[in-house]
């Protein structure tokens, strides 16, 4: 059984490799004609820098100018579709916020992240630390006939 699953193994990789191969190929080609592509509108790319600027400049000028136009009249459509939407915002101390939470036992979540990372050493009796296999991948496979070449 183990040298069915051995060459089983061996067939798989082998297929995986050709794969990864031939996929690195085109992968090559592609950042190739990517590269030639980029040069090739290189000039138009350059040509809408300066109308990419003046768009950042006017919707800048045009919000202002909204803003003050909605605080003044209360109107949210505006002319050319330009719109105000409100949204509600928060503003409030964190600590306080976070003893509220705790004291009413509210709104709290485990970082689960860093409990992780200590959980092992505090010794806590509902923590069970245990294992599990997983395969790697190495970034090149070489296959054991060109292992006795090198």
């Amino acid at each position: 059984m183990e040298e069915t699953l051995n060459s089983r193994l061996e067939n798989l990789v082998t297929e995986l490799k050709t794969n990864t191969e031939e996929r690195q190929k085109i992968s090559d080609l592609i950042a190739i004609k990517k590269e030639e592509f980029e040069k090739s509108i290189s000039d138009l790319v350059d040509q809408q820098i300066p109308f990419v600027n003046r768009l950042g400049e006017l919707k800048t000028e045009i919000d202002r100018t909204a803003i003050t136009l909605f605080e003044e009249t209360g109107i949210k459509k505006l002319y050319g579709g330009i719109g105000i939407r409100e949204t509600k915002t928060l503003s409030y101390d964190n600590e306080k916020a976070l003893n509220f939470a705790k004291e009413k036992n509210m709104f709290l979540a485990l970082d689960k992240k860093a409990f992780d990372k200590v959980a092992v050493s505090l010794n806590l009796d509902f923590v069970e630390s245990g294992t599990v296999s997983k395969v790697t991948y190495p970034k090149v496979i070489k296959l054991e006939k060109e292992r006795k070449h090198d």
